[in-house]
């Protein structure tokens, strides 16, 4: 396998390392940085996301801002289908790996959505959660957990390629009737 030495790049999370201390690959120094880009997703040295998550709303706003501007009355079923298709996947690409744990940073991102559903005009005036139910959406917090909930099952059923005894363990109920297990996270 070939490796572009001048692609690679260096990150230390969790803490400083002394600066003197050098990667090397193939004769060639490893340059050390505060961030890298990587499939898509901004990751910093301490792991915060701050940097994507400003950089996913920047562009989900941008796309916002093309949907309003070219798109003066919505069709409801037009709406939908051109918010799902447009604006949603930038919001929820690679969730699972950079979604906030902060909520300033959960509310920026949930932000994109209340004021997406704010351009059909009729419903403007409804609280957010009405809005959605009358769209037939649901919050992003919600699909997060969902997707959540489904990785995890897919991990415990071995549809993964991933070893659920290194992250999660199993125990079944106490109780015999019930036909689940308890699950224990290890990290």
């Amino acid at each position: 396998m070939f490796v572009n030495e001048n692609k690679c790049r260096a990150v230390h999370y969790f803490g400083k390392v002394e600066q003197s201390y050098q990667y090397h690959l193939a004769g060639h120094s490893i340059l050390p940085v505060e961030n890298v880009r990587d499939l898509g997703v901004h990751f910093d040295s301490s792991l915060r996301f701050d940097k994507h998550v400003s950089e996913v709303t920047r562009k989900a706003n941008y796309q916002l801002l093309c949907l309003r501007r070219n798109f003066r009355k919505f069709n409801l079923r037009s709406f939908i289908a051109i918010y799902k298709s447009t604006v949603r996947p930038l919001l929820e690409y690679n969730s699972s790996v950079w979604y906030p744990l902060n909520k300033n940073g959960r509310a920026r991102v949930e932000k994109v959505q209340q004021r997406t559903t704010k351009l059909v005009p009729y419903l403007k005036h409804l609280p957010y959660e009405n809005r959605l139910h009358r769209l037939g959406l649901s919050s992003l917090q919600f699909r997060r957990d969902r997707a959540d909930i489904i990785n995890t099952f897919h991990i415990i059923k071995g549809i993964d390629n991933i070893i659920s005894t290194d992250l999660l363990e199993l125990y079944p109920s106490p109780d015999f009737r019930l036909n689940y297990n308890h699950i224990y996270c290890l990290l």
